[in-house]
């Protein structure tokens, strides 16, 4: 454990003027994490990080351009496109260094994230006709993981980065969710019935709302942390708020929200904030009700 804490200490000196995190909260971010230390005699020149398939490295200035070996190479990514069939990473958009580095090991771009300012590469293991074709298992980086270190990957406050969470998983495959809607007497309810191991990033709410999970088990990120909550169980929530949660079990989750509305998307238009940028606008406003 205190090696474990030295190389994370490591990798926190070299990105913490990049990160909105203290080492505590980093730490507990990434406590899915793997670390793999890269020395030289005896010194401490690099770390490798490793989750999945997903793979970072911090490295020593000192040794910048030294550090890495055939030996390296071998051991973490070879490992891991054994397992996988690709490792990932990603760079700073304008770290033009690191983007040769990338390609001169064989790295692909894949995605660039304007909102988090990186750019998505992928190294595949590669094939020829003389070699068996390799089922690839599937990835474990999903629900709470996922969103994780995601949030160590972007900047700015937790909304923020949320919404750009939000905006990069619209992206990948949806799963289905039914939703029903309500109405009784100046009364908007709207149900989500989502099934065990699904993320979900949630609307935000211009006004105060009640909660109510009459089913299932599900982890909610908040300002401090992920808080885990099982039915049944009944709670107001402020307005303004951006949440996510992973569904350990099927989940019914019911949103009560006072209007006289009863079309859906002009409910919506009227009661959420669907952009960071109209948060902001906002926030400060009684476009926001009651906290």
């Amino acid at each position: 454990m205190q090696l474990d804490k030295e190389y994370r200490e490591f990798v926190y000196d070299k990105i913490k003027d990049e990160v909105d995190f203290t080492f505590e909260e980093w730490s507990g971010h990434t406590n899915h994490w793997k670390f793999h230390p890269v020395k030289q005699n005896e010194d401490l020149v690099a770390v490798v990080s490793v989750l999945g398939n997903e793979v970072h490295v911090n490295i020593d200035q000192a040794y910048k351009g030294r550090w890495l070996t055939k030996g390296v190479i071998k051991k973490i990514l070879g490992d891991i496109i054994s397992k996988y069939g690709s490792v990932i990473t990603c760079v700073g958009i304008d770290n033009e260094v690191g983007k040769k580095f990338l390609a001169r090991l064989g790295f692909k771009p894949s995605f660039i994230d304007n909102d988090a300012g990186t750019i998505d590469y992928i190294l595949e293991e590669p094939t020829n006709s003389n070699s068996r074709v390799k089922a690839v298992p599937k990835i474990d980086i999903s629900g709470l993981k996922k969103i994780d270190f995601e949030l160590v990957k972007l900047k700015g406050d937790l909304v923020q980065k949320l919404f750009a969470i939000e905006d990069r998983l619209k992206l990948e495959n949806q799963a289905e969710i039914p939703i029903r809607h309500f109405f009784a007497g100046g009364l908007y309810a709207r149900e989500m019935d989502a099934p065990k191991d699904t993320l979900i990033i949630g609307k935000m709410h211009k006004y105060k709302q009640i909660n109510v999970i009459s089913k299932g088990d599900i982890s909610v990120l908040t300002e401090n942390g992920w808080k885990r909550l099982k039915a049944p169980f009944t709670f107001e929530s402020p307005a303004g708020v951006k949440r996510a949660g992973y569904t350990h079990e099927d989940t019914i989750w019911t949103t009560f929200v006072a209007t006289e509305e009863t079309d859906i998307e002009t409910i919506d238009e009227a009661l959420t904030i669907g952009s960071y940028k109209q948060y902001i606008e906002v926030k400060e406003t009684l476009l926001i009700g009651d906290k």
